[in-house]
């Protein structure tokens, strides 16, 4: 299975197929020999943008273990800590993911989101895997920034068959990466 997002115009090979949310329409290019009229043929596309996700703002979650969960099929990203533009107060903090599969969603398979303020973040014992994107994308601004994020780990983990880069860490500080297998 092969994934396009954000562009239609590149559905050009089987087994590719293009959801567009807003419409509710599938757009497929189907493998030799399937006919994607028969009603015996089963097309499972996303239904949600993020399988899992903890927003940013006054309620944000903070001091929680999520441990030995699966997370699959979303369009934009399995797990999602959005922590943009606002104060650390008001940012995912004090997280741990353990033991997660997270699996053939289609864009990001840990995200940690741009500009953000998340801290003490723990990715630890999970196989991230088969994701459209990267598996882990974890970025801040810049350290110079008060939007940034900080003190967290990713340790432990199996990353791979990613389609763009296993772990991608950037613009963050004080963050421990060790034992991945990527």
């Amino acid at each position: 299975d092969y994934v396009i997002v954000g562009n239609i115009a590149l559905v050009d090979e089987a087994g590719e197929y293009y959801y567009d949310t807003s419409a509710n329409t599938l757009t497929i290019f189907p493998f030799s020999g399937v006919n994607p009229n028969n009603v015996g043929n089963i097309f499972e596309v996303a239904a949600r943008d993020i399988g899992l996700s903890f927003p940013k703002g006054a309620n944000a979650p903070h001091d929680i273990v999520v441990q030995g969960i699966e997370v699959k099929h979303a369009a934009k990203a399995g797990v999602w800590l959005d922590g943009s533009g606002v104060s650390a107060t008001q940012a995912a903090r004090d997280l741990e993911f353990d033991n997660l599969y997270i699996h053939h969603n289609a864009g990001n398979g840990f995200m940690v989101e741009w500009y953000s303020r998340v801290a003490n973040i723990t990715l630890m014992n999970s196989r991230i895997e088969w994701n459209g994107q990267y598996g882990v994308f974890w970025s801040g601004h810049n350290t110079d920034s008060p939007y940034f994020s900080a003190n967290s780990t990713i340790r432990d983990n199996i990353v791979s068959e990613n389609l763009i880069t296993g772990i991608s860490v950037n613009d963050v500080a004080d963050v421990i990466i060790q034992g991945n297998t990527v």
